[in-house]
Formats: C-alpha cells, sequence, structure tokens
C-alpha cells in the first residue's frame, strides 16, 4: 500500500468518524429536546386550556348567579304582587261591607221613621229586626273595633257588647253617677239603659249586659245595635252626663258617625 492511498483511507476513515460523531451529536440534542422541551411545551399547552376552562367555569358560575338573582327578583316580585293583591281585595271587600252597612242603616232610619209616624209600635218590628241581624252579621266579619275617649282615657271594644261594658265600668272606676237622669230612651219605646231588663213597651231587651256599681245598683244596657247605632247612642247619651269630656274616635268606621 502506498503512502497515497495510506492517506485516503485515513482521510475516509475520518470523515465517516466526524460524520457519526456529528450524527451522535443531533441524536443526543433531539433526544434531549423530545424529554425536556416537549414536556415543557406540553406543560404549557396543558396550562393554557385549564386555564381556558377555569375561565368558562367562572363564566358560567357568574351567568348561573345572575340567572339565579333574576328568579329571585322575580319571586320577590311575585311575592309583593299577591301581597298587594290581597289588600286590595280585602280593602275592596271592606269598603263593600261598609257601604253595605251605610244602606242598611238608611234602610233601619226609614222603617223606623214610618213606624214613629204611624204609631207607637215597637221599634223592633220583624221588618227593622232582619235589618238590624244582617247589620250585625256583616260587622262581624268586621275587624274594625269601636273606640271613644272620655276625660282623656280611650275606652275600646270589639263589640257592641265588649265597648258597652268597658264604658260603664270605666265610668264606675271614676265614681261617675252615670244613671243620675234615669232611664235613657233612644226612640220612642227602646231603653239604651234601664234599672229593669225591659224596654217602655215592656218587651224584654234582646241582648243586655247587666252592669252593677260600687253600690249595688243595677243596670241593664241593651246592646242589640249595629256598631254605628250603638256608637252614636253612647255618645248621645254620655254627652247628657255632667263632668264629661268626650271626644269621638274614628278609626273605627270609614263613614261618618
Amino acid at each position: 500500500m502506498t503512502e497515497k492511498e495510506a492517506n485516503l483511507i485515513y482521510l475516509v476513515d475520518q470523515f465517516y468518524n466526524n460524520s457519526w460523531n456529528k450524527m451522535m451529536l443531533v441524536i443526543s440534542l433531539l433526544i434531549a429536546f423530545v424529554g425536556i422541551g416537549f414536556p415543557i411545551l406540553f406543560e404549557y399547552v396543558r396550562n393554557k386550556k385549564d386555564a381556558e376552562i377555569r375561565e368558562n367555569i367562572e363564566e358560567n358560575k357568574q351567568k348561573l348567579k345572575n340567572f339565579e338573582e333574576s328568579v329571585e327578583q322575580i319571586n320577590s316580585k311575585n311575592k309583593q304582587l299577591k301581597e298587594e293583591f290581597v289588600i286590595f281585595r280585602d280593602n275592596l271587600n271592606k269598603e263593600y261591607e261598609e257601604q253595605q252597612l251605610i244602606l242598611l242603616e238608611s234602610i233601619k232610619e226609614i222603617l223606623l221613621s214610618v213606624d214613629e209616624n204611624e204609631n207607637d209600635t215597637d221599634e223592633t218590628t220583624p221588618t227593622t229586626s232582619l235589618v238590624d241581624d244582617e247589620i250585625i252579621k256583616i260587622e262581624k266579619s268586621l275587624s274594625n273595633d269601636l273606640s271613644i275617649s272620655i276625660n282623656g282615657q280611650i275606652i275600646s271594644g270589639g263589640t257592641v257588647k265588649e265597648f258597652y261594658r268597658n264604658v260603664f265600668q270605666y265610668l264606675i272606676s271614676q265614681n261617675i253617677n252615670f244613671y243620675e237622669s234615669g232611664p235613657y230612651a233612644t226612640g220612642p219605646v227602646r231603653y239604651l239603659i234601664n234599672t229593669k231588663n225591659n224596654h217602655k213597651n215592656g218587651n224584654k231587651f234582646t241582648s243586655p249586659i247587666l252592669i252593677t256599681d260600687d253600690y249595688g245598683n243595677k243596670f241593664y244596657v241593651e246592646t242589640h245595635k249595629s256598631k254605628l247605632s250603638a256608637y252614636n247612642d253612647i255618645v248621645n247619651y254620655l254627652n247628657r252626663i255632667k263632668g264629661l269630656d268626650i271626644v269621638p274616635v274614628h278609626e273605627q268606621l270609614h263613614h261618618s258617625l
């Protein structure tokens, strides 16, 4: 083998050795990229995707929250409308019943006026009794209390009977001689208060209460009246008693007494 051939073989061997080394270096770099760079890239993509998912979740949560708030507002508005409707309905029914009372009171006054002009028979004729019963029945459905101020003291009652009892018990507690002028008549033949359980024509009181003062005196008070009539009667009666400061309290009736 000549020196020239030997040099050629050496150069070829060096070429292959260098090529191999370079290839191994490239392969090593590729392996390093795949082993290190790819996981980093994968982690970056995954984090970006997770961020997008979290953002979508938060956005959907906010939408759900807004929807729930809207539903709550609608429910609250519906509740308010229902309450307003109930109040409106009750006020309408109350106004209707009170107008009925006014009409029935007017009818009763006309009937009593006719009876009084024609003869002196009992005020509680069958017709007027029916009107009275109808008035009392309507008043039972109303929650209006009766109230009056006597010498600055408010006296109240949910029914005519309770109201009258409280009024007379107050008069007794204040040592007020309410029976000084004797029985008190509200019409031609009916008493409001009497020492006997009888009206002027001898008929029994329909719904009396018995009042006893500190001296043992007994008085019967007729309570079979509509609230409107009862209120007018007691105001007129109390105004006859000296030393009393009577102030009507009209909260219980929307119409004029």
